[in-house]
């Protein structure tokens, strides 16, 4: 038998990230076992194939799609996901924006992968340059966390773990089979039975147990290829742009990189995004999940618990949130489930339920985001001309407080985004275990108070906050052990106004973005005063901007929910530093952690 046919199944990747991150290097160090200083850059798509052993006697034979990281590729990416099994998103640990720019990569992979299961895998590249790294272990493995994806990092150049990767999401590709989760589905490329084992009937699980002991070595093979949007238009000799016309065997076809050949679906997907917003506004508002939680249900069944009586349309609405993955159905029993994300995110009871923050999206910031014009034009929050709320020129809380319902929203809209965010700020502080007093500034449901003390076992927190927000922040406590809310108190007061409590660790939490530079100044000098001489830090939880401020999307997105919403801004690293070093604080770091939220901290002395 040959070499290059003995194997069980075929598992088909694409390598993501952008340019100049290391994709090709990854791909020849594995497949080859060789590492160029300086690789040619990929042209449309370049292609390999690798044999791995997944488990003993069981080989698998990964093709591996590596594609170009610039813009104008994009199409011919997006192309080949849908028929991809796996996505490695590849980013520089020696350049920051490369890692910022995986929530988009991710997201594209998310909106046009098929079928749904579909494994992902992030892999930092250049680790053996350390001396130059911006983006920390702490903030990549943060960021997968956050995303419930694999993660490991490597380096090309010393082969350090490059085998390691493509190894662990082989493994839990053929995890998938052995569950049934992934199938083998007519005209799907993602996952193919091998010449070793017999072929399944199609949309039926690959059957894993069979095990062929004629196995011989893997093998690795690597060509070339250019790509047309439609179909495979020819093979390209990119490295010398050689054009063969006659003989078939080469065709070098400019247009199909020809920068004029725009993709509209970038603008597409802008264009579109408040349909899936208000899709899951509306799934949240019906309280879709918190039913399928309970049980699987019919869609008969489905429409008498939510008092639906036109069936087809819930059917078309049930049917765009299979689509946005929010929810499932099982072909069989022409039942309806929540997906695993939902069933934690999206049921009111959950504990990690972001349906608060969802309900502030819809009830307010989406008004709110619809005098955006205005908010250009003035420079100034649009809540009186949305709402026709009465305040002073001057931003105050009162425009989020409106009513007792809006200000339970919002406790609830913080609390659920906190909870995603402040394990991964707690956990960048070094020798967090230091400090023994902790004071949240503004702490409002004590959801920082309560990530700290369960990081620290001896801490003890103060939540300062408006003496209204005491009642949620009681609220909230209580639903914790009683070794963390026997550590934490309600302070009232003013932050402004009143004097703060002493603390060797302030906190502020999404506070300083709510107001203008002059404000943030007198708030953080006050903390200053307050903190002790020795040991003394002020930490900071908000979403960084790169330095030329033209990202990551969730900063500028949240940038401009703060213009229509305060009078604050989202701040850049040196901006941050530069404000806490006016008012004394020393050896100030930065730690971007992959969530909604990054990390600041200063401190007193060095």
């Amino acid at each position: 038998m040959d070499i290059s046919y003995s194997y069980d199944y075929q598992f088909r990747l694409i390598v993501v990230g952008d340019s100049t991150v290391g994709k090709s290097s990854l791909l020849r160090t594995f497949c080859d076992g060789i590492f160029s200083l300086d690789p040619d850059p990929t042209v449309g798509v370049d292609f390999h194939v690798r044999i791995v052993e997944v488990k003993p006697g069981i080989k698998v034979k990964l093709q591996l799609w590596d594609t170009a990281g610039q813009e104008r590729f994009r199409s011919i990416t997006r192309a080949y996901y849908r028929n991809s099994v796996g996505v490695l998103l590849i980013y520089d640990t020696t350049n920051y924006v490369s890692f910022t720019h995986v929530t988009s990569w991710l997201n594209d992979a998310r909106q046009q992968i098929e079928p749904y299961h579909c494994v992902f895998l992030l892999v930092g590249t250049k680790i053996d340059r350390e001396s130059e790294r911006q983006v920390s272990t702490e903030e990549g493995k943060a960021f997968a966390d956050f995303h419930n994806i694999s993660f490991i990092e490597t380096s090309s150049k010393s082969a350090l773990y490059v085998q390691e990767a493509f190894a662990l999401i082989a493994r839990e590709i053929y995890d998938l089979l052995i569950e049934g989760r992934i199938h083998v589905q007519k005209g799907w490329d993602g996952v193919k039975a091998g010449p070793n084992v017999a072929a399944p009937a199609q949309n039926q699980p690959i059957d894993v147990t069979q095990n062929n002991q004629n196995h011989r070595s893997g093998c690795c093979e690597s060509f070339k290829l250019a790509l047309g949007i439609k179909h495979i238009l020819a093979f390209v000799a990119a490295r010398n742009k050689l054009i063969r016309n006659d003989s078939g065997i080469f065709r070098y076809m400019s247009s199909i990189i020809n920068q004029d050949n725009v993709d509209p679906h970038h603008i597409m997907s802008i264009i579109d995004g408040y349909r899936c917003s208000q899709t899951l506004f509306t799934a949240v508002g019906l309280k879709l999940f918190d039913h399928l939680t309970k049980e699987e249900l019919l869609l008969e069944e489905l429409a008498n618990k939510l008092n639906l009586p036109h069936l087809p349309a819930l059917e078309r609405f049930l049917n765009a949130c299979i689509a946005l993955k929010l929810i499932q159905l099982d072909k069989t029993n022409k039942k309806y489930s929540n997906t695993q994300s939902s069933n934690k995110y999206l049921v009111s009871k959950s504990p990690d339920t972001l349906t608060g923050y969802i309900g502030h999206n819809s009830q307010s910031s989406y008004l709110l985001w619809t005098k955006l014009p205005n908010a250009i034009h003035e420079n100034a929050p649009q809540w009186q001309k949305t709402f026709n709320t009465i305040h002073g020129e001057e931003f105050t809380f009162d425009s989020f407080y409106r009513d007792e319902n809006t200000e339970a929203l919002f406790m609830s809209a913080m609390h659920g985004l906190g909870l995603t965010c402040f394990p991964a700020v707690v956990a960048s502080i070094d020798n967090f275990q230091q400090f023994k007093t902790f004071c949240d500034i503004g702490g409002a449901t004590g959801c920082l108070a309560i990530t700290a003390c369960k990081a620290n076992p001896n801490l003890q927190a103060i939540i300062f906050d408006l003496p209204r927000i005491e009642k949620h922040a009681v609220q909230y406590i209580n639903q914790t052990s009683a070794d963390i809310r026997n550590r934490i108190i309600f302070q009232s007061g003013d932050f402004f106004r009143d004097p703060l409590p002493r603390a060797d660790l302030f906190t502020l939490g999404r506070i300083l973005h709510d107001w203008n530079d002059e404000k943030c100044q007198i708030l953080v000098e006050k903390i200053y005063r307050a903190l002790p001489e020795m040991n003394g830090a002020i930490l900071i939880a908000e979403k960084l901007l790169v330095e030329d401020k033209s990202g990551p999307v969730t900063a500028n997105m949240q940038d401009l929910n703060m213009l229509v919403a305060t009078a604050g801004r989202e701040r850049t690293c040196p901006e941050y530093k530069e404000l806490l070093e006016k008012v004394g604080f020393k050896n100030i770091k930065c730690f971007w952690t992959g969530t909604y939220l990054d990390a600041i901290i200063g401190y007193k002395s060095n």
